[in-house]
């Protein structure tokens, strides 16, 4: 029997009512409205199910006997839940009672038409009812039954095209009454919320009242009319929804600019507010309180960037946004703000990199390109010369987003987002957005694709301020000055800046267009003039002891970007690389030629340490910042060496590594007769220094120990325990096998 629209009945059945289908049709049938049939409705709104769950056992009992009582209140002491159905509605045909299963195109077609009818009839009664609607209508649309259910195609008698009109008319018709900005505040599911936004735009896309872009016009004008407590659950629905809106040119686009300019100049300001009404109720509160506070303000921080760098991803990509009024205005706002958030909560890597890219190549002119990049550098800036404060985390993130546009791998962990614990939902559903934004395309592919995806300018922005990077990294005092600004007990973020730092200033000094004398004059203009023994004067020592050190991190930058991950575990390993990235240009910020210089300046620290060690600390490590500057400049020749195509200059390299140990090994000699003591810190730094060089099965290490050994022992009649045991370890490193400087050692 065919079953029409008008013969459907929906029966709201509880189990506690008892009774079938056809006691209560024998009770509608009589007309008796008292109370039997009374207890058979519910006020709450039922779940509709086609047939009761499977798993429910309908009880015959009365819901309020005395057994029942007893046992509810038995399990009201006992803190158990009383084990009872859940309510469904079952639907049936009117005239034979047969549980129906399924429906038709047509009958769907007209629920649709129904809901619609409702809405526009009784608006006051279907505005509960909306969200349930929408989530139910959007979640219909999203299984397709037929292949052309997923186009926009109109077809006639289609439920899935009567449900897009539902949508678009409760949008449409409820646009003025604020519908937008309730829509955005809802909590929606994670597993639902990807394709109910979807569903949305996918909706509004043919839809010349209200298309996608006319929609976000729509709720950013109600955030400015009347502004939300919060925008975390806004921002972080609108950063999904605005993956499906398209990025035509559409007119719509440039009111949304100007709202945007708006909406991030006022968050700027709520921001800066905020923080002084903040700092004051923690400042009050308890300790545990007080940390309570700071993670949730972490928390909703952390979201609201998240969602933010997602949304100006999507409107920088917008065609033409570069002849919008008002484009540039809105980037610096949005800077402004992204800039004060840097001072909050850690920012992403790929946060920066895909934000900052996406004004580089959305801008045309120069100076517009780089106004996010420029204003992220230049708050790094102001932070290394302690005038601000950033969170621990974003110092080395800005800096990796500045290496990566030098060229260098981002690594594996540039794309992870630290778990929150689940604490808060809207962090955690913002991980899952990025699977569904373009992010996921660059994670899929291969390394060097991931570093050729992005264009930040960070280089450019970067270089005019190079020996500002040079002076922060000579200053023995950053590291702790920045544990007692970010109250931490490690020196790992400190050194791991400075190394950073480091090389960029190595990758900035070894460009293939300025990679010549003149560099090192430029940056490093000391380096050629080392001081005289003769002619010494007050202070010297000092500035050498510096000069020494900033040496020491210019070729540990150096060493470090040559390698993918760091450095390598031996020098055989290391060979390998070079043989792979042969093609790569290797960093060299300083000359071979400049060994020579390189030896006077550890020279005149080892001989002036016997005497200026007692002046102060800075000169007391003078002797460990010598012979690690050896054991740097030792590698950093070998590994130029290995990576050189020419024979000749693998001659030349080893030659001017050999005459660099030549000229050292006098003056460590000096040191070391000068008193037995003096000679005791002289060999347990010079065997530091052998056992590093043999971790990367050093080439000179093979060739001069035998006559650095009996050196080391000259002032020991019987050699101590811990030194012998030092030498047996250097001793039993394997044999150099490289056949490239066999020739030379033999």
């Amino acid at each position: 029997m065919q079953h029409r629209p008008e013969s459907l009945k929906i029966m709201a059945m509880r189990e506690q009512g008892g009774g079938s289908t056809s006691d209560i049709s024998r009770k509608e049938s009589n007309k008796t409205k008292g109370s039997e049939f009374a207890k058979t409705l519910d006020t709450r709104p039922p779940v509709i199910a086609l047939h009761p769950p499977s798993g429910i056992r309908r009880s015959k009992r009365r819901p309020h006997s005395q057994k029942h009582q007893s046992s509810v209140r038995k399990n009201q002491k006992t803190n158990k839940p009383t084990k009872r159905g859940a309510d469904f509605t079952r639907l049936t045909c009117s005239y034979c009672g047969a549980r129906l299963e399924s429906f038709d195109e047509e009958t769907l077609s007209l629920c649709c038409v129904a809901l619609c009818t409702f809405l526009q009839r009784v608006p006051s009664l279907a505005a509960p009812l909306l969200q349930r609607t929408l989530l139910c209508t959007a979640r219909f649309i999203d299984i397709p039954q037929f292949p052309w259910h997923e186009s926009n195609i109109f077809v006639p008698g289609n439920a899935k095209s009567a449900a897009k009109q539902l949508i678009r008319i409760i949008l449409h018709q409820l646009s003025g009454s604020g519908i937008a900005l309730q829509l955005f505040n809802l909590h929606i599911q994670a597993d639902e919320l990807y394709s109910f936004w979807s569903k949305i735009a996918l909706s509004l896309v043919d839809f010349t009242e209200l298309n996608p872009v006319a929609f976000l016009q729509n709720l950013l004008e109600d955030i400015a009319d009347g502004w939300p407590i919060k925008v975390t659950r806004i921002l972080h629905n609108l950063a999904t929804y605005i993956q499906f809106v398209p990025t035509e040119a559409l007119s719509n686009w440039a009111a949304v600019v100007a709202l945007i300019d708006g909406l991030y100049r006022r968050m700027h300001t709520q921001l800066i507010s905020e923080a002084t009404s903040n700092l004051a109720a923690v400042s009050n509160a308890a300790q545990s309180v007080q940390n309570q506070l700071i993670n949730n303000q972490q928390k909703q921080f952390r979201s609201e960037l998240a969602s933010s760098v997602l949304i100006m991803s999507r409107v920088l990509r917008v065609q033409g946004l570069a002849t919008i009024k008002g484009a540039v205005q809105a980037i610096e706002a949005f800077a402004k703000w992204l800039v004060e958030m840097l001072h909050k909560c850690p920012v992403e890597l790929c946060d920066l990199l895909a934000v900052c890219t996406a004004c580089n190549r959305g801008m045309i002119r120069e100076r517009d390109k780089q106004i996010l990049t420029r204003s992220v550098v230049a708050e790094l800036l102001s932070a290394l010369k302690f005038k601000c404060e950033l969170a621990e985390e974003n110092y080395l993130t800005i800096v990796r987003m500045v290496l990566q546009d030098f060229g260098e791998p981002l690594g594996d962990d540039w794309i992870n987002t630290p778990n929150s614990g689940g604490e808060n939902e809207e962090v955690n559903e913002n991980q899952n957005n990025r699977k569904f934004s373009s992010f996921s395309y660059w994670k899929n592919n291969s390394q060097q694709q991931q570093t050729d995806q992005f264009n930040t300018g960070a280089a450019e922005a970067i270089r005019p301020h190079v020996p500002e990077l040079l002076e922060f990294i000579s200053d023995m005092h950053v590291l702790a000055k920045l544990k007692k600004q970010s109250a931490s007990n490690s020196d790992r973020v400190g050194g791991d800046l400075k190394a950073g730092l480091a090389e960029v200033v190595a990758l900035e000094m070894s460009r293939p267009s300025v990679r010549d004398s003149r560099t090192v004059m430029r940056f490093i203009p000391w380096l050629y003039s080392p001081p005289s023994l003769a002619q010494a004067l007050p202070g010297q020592f000092s500035e050498s002891v510096a000069n020494v050190r900033v040496l020491a991190w210019i070729l540990l930058g150096s060493l470090h970007a040559r390698g993918v991950n760091g450095f390598s575990s031996n020098f055989q390993q290391f060979q390998q690389q070079q043989q792979t990235n042969i093609n790569q240009n290797i960093c060299l910020p300083v000359p071979i030629a400049c060994s020579s210089q390189m030896a006077d300046y550890i020279n005149f620290v080892l001989a002036g340490f016997a005497d200026q060690s007692k002046q102060s600390v800075v000169h007391m490590s003078a002797l460990f910042h010598a012979f690690h500057l050896c054991q740097l400049w030792t590698i950093y020749c070998e590994q130029t060496a290995t990576s050189s195509r020419s024979e000749e200059m693998v001659a030349k390299t080893m030659q001017q590594l050999l005459d660099f140990w030549a000229r050292v090994t006098p003056a460590i000699l000096q040191l070391l007769s000068h008193s037995k003591v003096l000679a005791d810190m002289v060999n347990l730094h010079f065997v530091n220094t052998l056992q590093a060089l043999q971790q990367f099965n050093s080439a000179v290490l093979c060739q001069l120990y035998p006559m650095w050994e009996p050196v080391l022992t000259v002032h020991h009649a019987h050699v101590p325990r811990k030194l012998r045991l030092k030498f047996e370890s250097v001793e039993a490193q394997a044999c150099f096998s490289s056949e490239k400087f066999k020739k030379y050692f033999s």
